[in-house]
Order: C-alpha cells, then sequence, then structure tokens
C-alpha cells in the first residue's frame, strides 16, 4: 500500500493513492469526492457537518492517514530572496516580511519552501514564504481527527504546483499562467522562463456557462498578460493552461480567450515518470488532480535546499516569543528611566559623600585657623574668606543635589503595567517642585486614552489623573499585497497624561 494524498477544494475532495520510485510515480488509486456547494468557500470551512460527512467516506477506502493539500484565501504567499541566515533566523526573516500583509499577524503560522539560490547574489535563496491563519490550519486537523483519520503533514497547494512545472517536458525556458477555476474563485498563477513569480487570486461574481463567466475569466487574465507584455519585458507569456474546467466549458471557453486575448490555451502535458492503474470507469487525467499528485514530488532529505511547507509542524511548532517577552520589552522604557535616575542619583550621592567628608575636613580646619588667629590676637582674612567660598560652593550643591527629580519605580511600573495593547509610551517628565508625572502615550485606537486614563485612576495611587486633547499624526507606509506596492495611510494618536503624586 501506497502513500496517499488528499486535496480538498471547494468543489472535491480529491485522493491519490501512489508508490515513488527511483524513477517513477506508481499510481495505484484515485478518487474524487463532491463536496456541497458552500461547505468550503476559498478554502475556509464554513459547515463542518457537511465536509465531515466527505471526510468519513474515505474510510471506506481504508484510509486511517493522509498526507493533507490546501489552499485558502486566509494562507498569505510570497517569493522572496533571503541571504544566508540560520534556521531561526530565517523564521524571523518571513514574519517580518510578511505580518504587515495581514491584519492579524499575532494568530499566523510560519512556513517556506526552498526554491533556488540566487546565481547574482552570493550565499542568497529564492524561497517561497507562507503564513496562514493558525485557526484554518486547526480547524483541518480538528476534523480530519473526529473523522478517525490522522493528518501527517499538510503541504500548500501553491508549493505544490510549483514542484510540478519542473517535471514538466519542455517547460524549461517556458512563460506562462495555470489557472485554477474553483467554483467561485480564479487562482493564477505567473512563471516566467519556468520561475515562479506570483499568484492572483479573485473571486469571480457570475455563473458558469454563461458568457459573463467567459468575459470575467478574460477581464482577469488580460491583465496578467498585459502586465507583463509590456514593451519592455524581455519574455512574454507563450501559454495558458486551465485547471478545474469540464470538457464541455474548455469547448466553449477556449476558443473565445484565445482568439480575443490572441493566446494558446493548452492541456498540460503529460510526466513520463507517472504511470496510472485505472481504478475506475473514468481515465486518469493529470490535471484533474494535479495537486494532490504534486505531494509525492517533495523533495526528502534536511537542509535548506530540501525544504518543503509542512503548515502541520509549523502548526506545533513552538517559534513564539519568550512566556514573559512582551512584559520585559514594554518594562525596557520604566527600567531604562530608573537605571538612569539611579545612576545619576548614585554619582550625586557619591559625590555629596566625598565633598560631606572634605567639607567636614575644612571645617576643622577653619576652626583651627580661627583659634590660631585668636590665639595670635588678629585675622587671616584671606585665609579665612577661601575657605568660606568652598563652603559656599557646598552649600550650593547640596540644595541643587536635594532638588536633582527622583521618582519611585512603583509609579513607572504601574504606569507601564496600566497601558493598553497598541499602546507606547514615548516620554516620561517628573516635576518634582510639583509631584507630578507627564507622560507622553501613543496609541492606534483614540479611544485608548479614555480606558488608559481611567485604569490609572482606579489604582489609587495618584491624587489626579488627567490627558490633552489627542492629536492625529499620519504617516505614508509602503505595504505589497498580491505582488503589488501599495499605499497605505498609517494612523496613529498621541496624548500627553498628566499624574499628581499623593
Amino acid at each position: 500500500m501506497g502513500k496517499i494524498a488528499v486535496y480538498l477544494s471547494n468543489d472535491n475532495l480529491s485522493l491519490i493513492e501512489a508508490t515513488a520510485h527511483r524513477d517513477a510515480l506508481n499510481i495505484e488509486r484515485y478518487v474524487k469526492i463532491p463536496i456541497p456547494m458552500g461547505a468550503i468557500i476559498n478554502g475556509v470551512i464554513i459547515q463542518e457537518e457537511m465536509v465531515k460527512d466527505v471526510i468519513k467516506q474515505l474510510k471506506q477506502y481504508h484510509v486511517n492517514e493522509v498526507h493533507l493539500v490546501i489552499d485558502s484565501g486566509q494562507i498569505i504567499f510570497k517569493h522572496i530572496t533571503i541571504p544566508k541566515l540560520k534556521k531561526n533566523e530565517i523564521y524571523q526573516y518571513i514574519k517580518e516580511e510578511l505580518s504587515t500583509l495581514s491584519q492579524e499577524s499575532s494568530d499566523l503560522i510560519y512556513d517556506y519552501a526552498y526554491l533556488d539560490k540566487m546565481e547574482n547574489i552570493k550565499g542568497a535563496s529564492s524561497i517561497l514564504a507562507v503564513a496562514a491563519n493558525r485557526q484554518l490550519v486547526d480547524t483541518y486537523i480538528h476534523l480530519f481527527k473526529e473523522c478517525g483519520i490522522q493528518i501527517l503533514d499538510i503541504d500548500f497547494a501553491i508549493s505544490g504546483l510549483i514542484r510540478m512545472t519542473k517535471e514538466f517536458p519542455g517547460f524549461s525556458n517556458k512563460t506562462y499562467i495555470i489557472s485554477k477555476v474553483n467554483q467561485r474563485h480564479l487562482l493564477s498563477s505567473l512563471f516566467i522562463a519556468n520561475e515562479y513569480s506570483y499568484t492572483y487570486r479573485t473571486r469571480l461574481m457570475t455563473e458558469k456557462n454563461t458568457e459573463a463567466f467567459t468575459n470575467e475569466l478574460m477581464g482577469t487574465l488580460s491583465h496578467m498578460i498585459q502586465s507583463n507584455n509590456r514593451s519592455d519585458s524581455v519574455t512574454f507569456i507563450d501559454e495558458l493552461f486551465f485547471l478545474g474546467l469540464t470538457a464541455k466549458e474548455e469547448e466553449k471557453i477556449y476558443p473565445v480567450i484565445e482568439q480575443q486575448l490572441n493566446i494558446k490555451i493548452s492541456q498540460l502535458p503529460d510526466i513520463r515518470r507517472i504511470h496510472c492503474i485505472e481504478t475506475s470507469s473514468t481515465s486518469f487525467k493529470l490535471a484533474d488532480y494535479l495537486l494532490p499528485t504534486s505531494y509525492f514530488f517533495r523533495k526528502e532529505g534536511k537542509g535548506l535546499k530540501n525544504k518543503e511547507i509542512d503548515l502541520l509542524s509549523a502548526f506545533h511548532r513552538r517559534d513564539e516569543e519568550p512566556k514573559y517577552y512582551e512584559y520585559l520589552k514594554k518594562s525596557l522604557l520604566p527600567i531604562g528611566l530608573l537605571l538612569a535616575f539611579c545612576a545619576v542619583g548614585g554619582f550625586y550621592t557619591y559625590k555629596n559623600h566625598k565633598i560631606n567628608q572634605e567639607n567636614q575636613q575644612l571645617e576643622n580646619e577653619i576652626q583651627n585657623v580661627q583659634n590660631q588667629i585668636k590665639a595670635l590676637g588678629g585675622e587671616d582674612l584671606d585665609q579665612i574668606q577661601y575657605y568660606q567660598e568652598i563652603v559656599n560652593d557646598i552649600e550650593t550643591f547640596n540644595t541643587q543635589q536635594a532638588n536633582y527629580p527622583s521618582i519611585e519605580s512603583r509609579y513607572v511600573e504601574t504606569i507601564e503595567e496600566t497601558l493598553l495593547d497598541n499602546m507606547t509610551i514615548r516620554n516620561i517628565e517628573y516635576q518634582r517642585s510639583e509631584k507630578s508625572i507627564e507622560i507622553l502615550v501613543y496609541s492606534y485606537d483614540v479611544l485608548n486614552f479614555e480606558k488608559y486614563v481611567t485604569s490609572l485612576k482606579e489604582t489609587n495611587m495618584f491624587e489626579n489623573v488627567v490627558y490633552d486633547q489627542y492629536q492625529q499624526v499620519s504617516e505614508a507606509v509602503m505595504e505589497e499585497v498580491d505582488g503589488q506596492t501599495i499605499m497605505n495611510q498609517q494612523t496613529q494618536y498621541h496624548s500627553t497624561i498628566t499624574l499628581t503624586l499623593q
């Protein structure tokens, strides 16, 4: 019995059972099980019971464990170049690259697949970086477990598609688009000289088998073709390949698109290494089972060059920051201020101690001089004035040192611990004479100021807490979404909060 790979799309569950050898892949069984419309939308499971009914049907094929392949709009992916890094540094690099593309960056899991080395950059590598919604992956794990089927690993559909393009004969220098029609979604991936470039995901608004549907497909594909086939392009799109269309739909759609877009539409070629034992009345067509079949072409072995995506391992990987990291990170400012106060205070305390010792010594000498003056019956005014100036300097320093600002650590700790999410403290000033603390606070949520002030009041550590009217600050931020650079305005607010000590 070979390995079993399963791909869940919006339309159906596709199963491939195969045994891989060095130079051949023997497909022993292939099955498609329809999924009710609306049960899965864009890879997100909407109707769990419906999907469970489909998964349970695998039991009749004696399936107890599977290698799962998934795709979803909740999976962010990007073709990026990384410098030579250690394993943990690569994950951090990916996190920084992808977290800005999602509003829920705190609930993402990260992984990647090695694609190739960069010839023009020493030590650099090309990878497909992926960030998946944790709840999405958890739902798949939970459903298969409830059906009594173990998931061994979870592959990403786009990664599998990229692997398969390396197997097609005659594709080494071809520039083309592979488009997968999946109920109400169109997933189109561009390959330039057979190297992955980007994927464009579109929601289809029209019904299949209509003229509007064909026009909608043409609109999306036309945009990709025109973007690539501009006058300064080195390569031009040669062909277009479709997945997910029936034979009747292909007969109706292909001629129209070929004529309107002036592009050739072809069937994906067979791969000689793949040998299939016919197991159903329907003959095996690679395009219909491309994604579950792609699992069997994963690289094996350790090291960066053999790295493949496994969202199951990423789900269980404990690469988050240490338990108290956020608390410690937020405490850096008050700790720094306290250290500064302690350092300055310690310096002045030491200086004060030394001067007090010198002061006492000088007072003793002055007393001796005065005694000598009295004994001599005269006055040594110059020497007395000299010592008196030193004493005056000491008294002036003592006055300044007594007025030097100091603040108890409990106040700073309370200010920092009460801080809400998405708020940062930019500055703290302590007015000793007025017994007040002024803090400059920034927040992405304007409502946080009133909540923060209320929380500070509830500590009962301050006689009064007031805040100035907030001000808005905006800045332009460049973000890359689906391969396109977009300028967004990022808005923050800041306000000065004054706390009067009891």
